[in-house]
């Protein structure tokens, strides 16, 4: 071969080299970000390409709104919300698990258990058994529950998933056939919803249509930190989630039309994970419980909640002398309830052996843990917030109640207020619409509607 062939045929092997990693480098884009339409090869595909039978299919799309209170919608214009209301099947008294914050919450909708059972006290927490503190998890293998999505797929259901906490860098032998390899931060409402459609629009899977899709934004979560529940921020932001479900649902809703068979249903389901109350009083854990520079225990608060893990290289009878002297000390605040791990309320559903705390601190409604007071408390005011939080245990603060939505196209529901429900029934109402049997270890009943087809 001449000198010249080889040169050609080495530049064209190099664009071949680099053509391939660029595209591999394209594959691990969380999909949406980048691409108009997402297509399998572009989502990290895991599907299955199975012809798609004459049976009737349901298809559920499950959209969560993070912080979305009942009473804002009377205070907002939301004509999408007052549309699920009318037409829907839906709750303004959907009671979340404790802690009442985002992590423990999604998941126990997404498994139907307890944090007990799943694994997920907090949206930080520390492992007495791994020694690993994990903040704001990405890792599903930290489930010790099974989600919905994996049940869907363990039954030959296709699902997508992206956005929901804990659902994103799934391994094992179910997977979803879309999720995210790591949570997308940073991303508008708009966007956030608007990838999940583009994933649907741009599957053309030859087998089984997606049949479980999950979605979740931010909504007015971030300003009732910020502000407090009864700011027109919170207002502003109620209003333009609800502009832009109202835009989605109508692209949704169209797409579905122009796939589906005559038998098949459609439910659109938007629930939340909790509400929102009021701040006044912000609470130093380190100066409160007097262990601020103590080795013998890591302290990690979320909201109202105190997880307190005793080292675990101690003797147990030093473990309990320090845990009876934190006991002791926070005896002379009134403002605070201590449990050791043994003696939490079992109605909380919260004594996860290795991940809940030795103690347990919270707080009652008004009070939230900071780092920002220089001595134990610090008014909300002086501190510049935050003038929101949730977290607190349902039975204490009715403001923790949030809502649930259950939409049919193209039956409707007929407008029925199902009154209170919980979110461990999440699960297996939604394996009830799909067909499915739920996974094994829930425990809330299915929620009833006046029939379902």
């Amino acid at each position: 071969m001449k000198r010249n062939d080889l040169i050609v045929l080495g530049v064209l092997t190099a664009v071949l080299v680099v053509g391939i990693a660029m595209l591999l480098i394209q594959r691990r884009v969380p999909p949406g970000i980048e691409q108009q339409h997402i297509t399998p090869s572009e989502a990290g595909y895991h599907g299955r390409e199975e012809a798609r039978n004459d049976e009737p299919h349901t298809t559920v799309y499950w959209v969560s709104i993070d912080g979305l209170r009942p009473d804002y919608l009377d205070r907002a214009h939301t004509p999408f919300f007052d549309f699920l209301r009318e037409t829907g099947a839906y709750s303004l008294e959907h009671e979340p698990v404790f802690p009442s914050v985002t992590f423990p919450s999604h998941v126990s909708q997404a498994t139907g258990v307890t944090v007990r059972q799943h694994g997920i006290p907090a949206n930080r927490f520390y492992d007495l058994e791994t020694g690993e503190l994990h903040s704001y998890p990405g890792d599903s293998r930290l489930l010790e529950a099974e989600p919905i999505w994996t049940t869907a797929v363990r039954q030959g259901l296709r699902v997508a998933s992206l956005g929901w906490v804990l659902a994103h860098g799934q391994t094992g032998d179910h997977v979803a056939d879309f999720f995210d390899p790591e949570f997308p931060r940073g991303l508008p409402n708009e966007e956030r919803l608007g990838r999940l459609l583009d994933l649907w629009r741009g599957d053309e899977d030859p087998g089984d249509p997606l049949r479980l899709l999950m979605g979740y934004a931010v909504g007015p979560d971030s300003p009732g930190h910020r502000h407090g529940p009864e700011s027109d921020e919170v207002i502003a932001a109620v209003e333009e989630i609800d502009a832009i479900l109202g835009r989605h649902y109508e692209e949704i809703v169209a797409l579905w039309n122009e796939r589906r068979s005559p038998p098949d249903a459609f439910y659109f389901v938007l629930t939340s994970d909790h509400g929102m109350s009021e701040v006044h009083t912000l609470v130093h854990p380190g100066r409160l419980t007097g262990l601020e520079d103590s080795d013998d225990a890591i302290l990690v608060s979320v909201g109202p909640v105190l997880n307190l893990y005793l080292d675990r290289a101690l003797p147990s009878d030093e473990r309990e002398r320090v845990l009876r002297q934190t006991l002791t000390r926070l005896e002379d605040y009134d403002f605070v309830r201590a449990h050791p791990r043994e003696e939490l309320p079992p109605e909380w559903g919260y004594a996860h052996p290795t991940r809940t705390g030795d103690l347990v601190v919270t707080l009652p409604p008004g009070y939230t843990f900071s780092g920002k007071p220089e001595g134990i408390t610090l008014s909300a005011e002086e501190g510049d917030g935050p003038f929101g939080m949730h977290g607190y245990a349902p039975a204490d603060d009715p403001n923790m109640t949030t809502v649930a939505f259950f939409h049919r196209h193209p039956a409707p529901l007929g407008g029925t207020d199902l009154g209170p429900i919980d979110s461990l029934q999440l699960h297996p109402t939604v394996a009830r619409l799909l067909g499915i049997s739920p996974a094994p270890g829930t425990t809330g009943e299915p929620i009833e509607f006046n029939d379902i087809k």
